[in-house]
């Protein structure tokens, strides 16, 4: 048996759309990966 810990951040869906959408959400942990990669780091900093 496995004892499974909690989810403290992650696995919900806060964005869809296309990269650009997905990083002008700020609750997204992804935005903070995904804006370096556009070219807008100044948003991932935020």
């Amino acid at each position: 048996m496995s004892r499974r810990r909690p989810q403290v951040n992650g696995g919900e869906v806060v964005a869809e759309g296309t990269p650009e959408k997905v990083v002008k959400e700020t609750r997204s942990f992804t935005e903070r990966y995904l804006a370096p990669l556009l070219g807008l780091e100044a948003l991932a900093a935020e």
